[in-house]
């Protein structure tokens, strides 16, 4: 009687697992797919909210010095920039000028205020307003543009259509 006992049990569990086993998996799936779903809103959400400053960096050639005093004065830089730098410029904006195209050195660094920026023969031009006269001694370097902080998502989607 008593293996007889045990061997009903047996078979009410195996028949209890078999019909937990013949149930599909509905609660598991639809909670990975929500939980997948919300991963993914969440790293879109993360993308959109990280912002990085759009620097446009290049080589440049002083053109042209209108001094209004000593101190102060416009001058007009022939760039390298490439035409989708310019068009993604917000003016007026910041300017660093970096004499002798050494970028790694800050204690030689110029700021100027872009004005203007337009392209002629295939060339971009950046009119600037300068409150330091030592920028007038150095006729070539590099140039970065402080461009609008634009997030990881629109750089991502730019590298796409790109």
């Amino acid at each position: 009687m008593p293996e007889q006992h045990r061997q009903n049990i047996y078979e009410l569990r195996s028949s209890a697992v078999q019909e937990v086993l013949r149930k599909p998996p509905a609660f598991l799936i639809v909670w990975a797919n929500i939980t997948i779903i919300v991963i993914i809103a969440v790293g879109f959400l993360l993308l959109s909210v990280i912002t990085l400053p759009a620097d446009a960096n290049a080589a440049y050639q002083l053109k042209e010095i209108n001094r209004n005093t000593d101190s102060a004065g416009t001058i007009l830089l022939s760039t390298s920039l490439s035409t989708n730098e310019l068009q993604t410029l917000r003016l007026p904006a910041k300017a660093y000028l970096y004499p002798g195209g050494e970028m790694l050195n800050n204690s030689g660094v110029f700021t100027c205020k872009v004005d203007t920026a337009y392209r002629h023969m295939g060339k971009v031009y950046l009119r600037a307003q300068t409150h330091t006269p030592a920028v007038f001694a150095f006729p070539t370097g590099r140039v970065r543009v402080a461009g609008p902080p634009e997030s990881l998502l629109q750089r991502f989607f730019k590298k796409i259509h790109l």
